[in-house]
């Protein structure tokens, strides 16, 4: 038995790659760049690079943040689902709601 939403505003996502992803080490190259990749059991994601050859914590924090993406996106997707088929109108929740589908559309936007 298939549950409908709510309302219109359920959210579905499915157009990026599956994760998990994963951050992996870094090589170096001729250029003095360091780079962590953001890997998928599907490949290479995306690249952080260091134009500097250092991996220092902030470039640490961003490829964990990427890495962490898929996992962010399933559970703010669940969150606002969950609230849209609860029917829950808790006034106070309206606002943290809000600003998770605004997140979500950031992330399943691609113009």
């Amino acid at each position: 038995m298939t549950t409908e939403p709510a309302d219109r505003h359920a959210i579905a996502t499915n157009k990026h790659t599956p994760g998990p992803w994963t951050v992996e080490g870094f090589t170096g190259d001729e250029h003095r760049r360091a780079e962590l990749t953001i890997e998928s059991p599907y490949g290479q994601i995306a690249s952080v690079v260091s134009e500097n050859c250092d991996i220092d914590a902030q470039i640490m924090a961003d490829a964990a943040l990427m890495a962490a993406a898929p996992d962010l996106l399933r559970a703010a997707v669940g969150v606002c689902n969950s609230h849209l088929f609860q029917g829950s109108h808790d006034c106070r929740m309206e606002p943290l709601i809000e600003k998770l589908r605004q997140a979500i559309h950031k992330a399943i936007t691609t113009s």
